[in-house]
């Protein structure tokens, strides 16, 4: 696969086909960049981001920032009122 060299800024920069990095790469992993026997290396160095559940997010959640229901008891009031 065949690519070419361009400037961003005051860097270099290549673009990398999809398909070439969409088995080890994701939108916003870190890379290490090496020159090696007059190559240029790319290796991932984290693994993909952990995808969060919403259980689990409010499992995180601690008891002096936990709402409490008085919300739903709330009667309508002003504006509010349909």
């Amino acid at each position: 696969m065949e690519t070419k060299i361009t400037k961003w800024g005051n860097s270099f920069a290549v673009r990398l086909p999809k398909e070439a990095a969409l088995e080890l790469l994701r939108i916003g992993n870190k890379v290490k960049v090496l020159s090696e026997k007059r190559q240029i290396v790319i290796r991932a160095i984290s693994a993909t981001k952990k995808v969060e559940t919403l259980q689990g997010l409010v499992d995180r959640i601690g008891e002096d920032n936990k709402p409490g229901l008085f919300m739903l008891r709330d009667k309508p009031r002003g504006k509010e009122i349909w």
